[in-house]
């Protein structure tokens, strides 16, 4: 089948790109505060505070109480101008969410680049561009406010900048290894636990280039890359005494420790990791990268078999890319490993990286196979003579392609219009109550802490850690109750199970000699989480040791 115009092609990338683009931006400036929290995470409120402290002049706090590093510092850096410019904090949270569309557009254009360059036939990279840009998990992905676009670009770009040089007939200069870098230094401040992907496609850089330039590239980009990433974790490491922030320990200590206090013995310990790693690579991946599993498994065989079919055939070029590619896959399961066996606690942002890798791997593969070739070669041993079957061919598939692209974008409305977390709505409720019914310098206190403290206007303590260092702390003394104490807390705001049940090991003695009525409740009927709804309680606390 011939090939279109080259403008019809173009034009029918835009065509996708266009639809992705305004199904994103049209629910980040149209839908309103409860229908933007049940996409925007809790989490993601998180960065929009604690950016407005730091332009403040406050420091790095969440609540404007206790300093933290529980963020990913780049996109701290993206949210800093926003901040500084934006007052509202609706408005702010849209003006990051178009940053988070620009980023996925971009990568929608290098995926396709990328997989334009391995193959001939225009088809293959146009539809990898509908897996990544209609997919609903990515563009609900796109949309949760937090790093996740900026770091999938980031991988991207890497990616583009690896194939290119897979096809490099020079040898690479200086600043072709500096820039190597810059993306591996940037892709490590967009999301530190990018650092698996990060080694890949060191390896790989200095594996593309010939051997008397290894070691200056190794040590170039070596260079770059710490002088990106150094700082950061010796500031975390310095001020807090770890490299690693306090949201990547804080929920897998609580997890852990709730297992322990259960009396499972260390080899139950080590099944369960077992298990969760297993069961996230066999379920796990259909809900979080948004691919059913049939498609996803028989993918990477078709794809490995192509590639086992045709080594001897295909260009070096070809070889170098299906090696690194294999790297990235292991290095995307080492992700996972980590996530699930070891910290026990993935998240659907922890795996954006793989919507684009996984389109990459089948239309690389596919180019390697030429499709194209092979169908031209059948309607020739067919049909002999040029005659309206072709013409029929390309009706067909123009309307199989169509109807593609109208159902993965009507899965991705459906997908805005339920959100991940509808109990957001009640939050958002939480949040206004506290606004009409405290004082400007009342604290408040919540383990899902972002929503309440953004629209609220009032300083709220987190209290499971994740933005919180000195939470973290007294976590692992159980002296939570204490910790309120000292802050000052007078509100406790949460969903009742949060409250009363997960974290009750963590409160420590001082919680059965603090009465907490409840103040109000929120109960809106068409949502909840964990069957209950927030609640919010007075903390009233006894006369410390030594007062009249």
């Amino acid at each position: 089948m011939d090939a279109p115009q080259p403008r019809l092609e173009k034009a029918l990338v835009a065509a996708v790109l266009a639809i992705g683009v305004i199904l994103r931006l049209g629910f980040a400036f149209a839908a309103d505060r409860h229908s933007l929290v049940t996409v925007v995470t809790d989490d993601a409120f998180y960065y929009v505070q604690t950016a407005r402290h730091i332009v403040a002049g406050h420091g790095s706090t969440f609540d404007g109480i206790h300093p933290t590093n529980g963020y990913h510092p780049l996109w701290m850096a993206v949210n800093l101008p926003i901040a500084a410019l934006v007052a509202d904090p609706v408005g702010m949270v849209r003006a990051v969410l178009a940053v988070s569309v620009a980023c996925s557009l971009l990568t929608a254009m290098l995926l396709y680049a990328v997989v334009r360059r391995m193959c001939r036939h225009w088809l293959v990279p146009l539809l990898a561009v509908i897996l990544y840009t209609l997919n609903a998990r990515a563009v609900v992905g796109s949309l949760n406010g937090l790093e996740t676009s900026l770091s999938t670009l980031l991988f991207t770009a890497l990616l583009a900048f690896t194939v290119a040089e897979a096809h490099a007939a020079e040898r690479p200069g200086p600043l072709r290894d500096a820039a190597l870098g810059l993306l591996l230094g940037l892709l490590f401040l967009a999301r530190t636990d990018n650092v698996f992907f990060a080694a890949a496609f060191f390896l790989a850089g200095v594996a593309l280039v010939g051997e008397g330039a290894r070691l200056r590239r190794a040590a170039i980009a070596a260079a770059v890359a710490a002088a990106l990433a150094v700082p950061w974790v010796l500031w975390s490491w310095v001020e807090f005494g770890s490299p690693v922030q306090v949201s990547g320990l804080s929920i897998p200590y609580v997890h852990h420790e709730l297992y322990r206090l259960e009396g499972h013995s260390a080899g139950e310990f080590v099944w369960r990791s077992a298990r969760r790693f297993l069961g996230f690579l066999y379920e796990g991946l259909r809900g979080e990268i948004g691919y059913a599993r049939p498609f996803t498994a028989a993918g990477l065989l078709l794809s490995a078999a192509i590639f086992a079919r045709r080594w001897r055939t295909c260009s070096a070029a070809a070889r170098r890319i299906a090696l690194v590619l294999l790297g990235l896959l292991a290095a995307s399961v080492a992700h996972i490993f980590v996530h699930t066996a070891i910290r026990w606690y993935p998240r659907p942002w922890y795996f954006d990286a793989m919507m684009v890798l996984l389109p990459a791997v089948f239309g690389i593969a596919l180019g390697v196979f030429d499709p194209g070739a092979a169908f031209e070669r059948l309607v020739r041993a067919r049909r002999p003579a040029a005659n309206p079957w072709n013409a029929l061919t390309r009706t067909l598939l123009g309307l199989a392609l169509a109807a593609a692209v109208a159902a993965t974008a009507a899965a991705s409305v459906r997908a805005l219009r339920r959100g991940d977390w509808p109990w957001a709505r009640e939050m958002v409720d939480a949040a206004d109550w506290l606004r009409d019914n405290t004082a400007e310098g009342d604290v408040a206190a919540a383990f899902n802490a972002g929503i309440f403290a953004t629209f609220s206007g009032r300083p709220v303590v987190n209290l499971d850690g994740a933005i919180n260092n000195a939470a973290y702390t007294a976590l692992r003394r159980k002296r939570l109750m204490e910790f309120m104490r000292q802050a000052s807390v007078k509100l406790y705001v949460d969903f009742q199970p949060a409250m009363s049940d997960h974290f009750a090991p963590f409160f420590g003695d001082l919680a059965a000699r603090v009465p907490m009525p409840v103040v109000h409740e929120i109960d809106r009927p068409d949502v909840r989480w964990g069957d209950s709804h927030i609640q919010i309680r007075r903390l009233e606390w006894p006369p410390a040791q030594g007062d009249p």
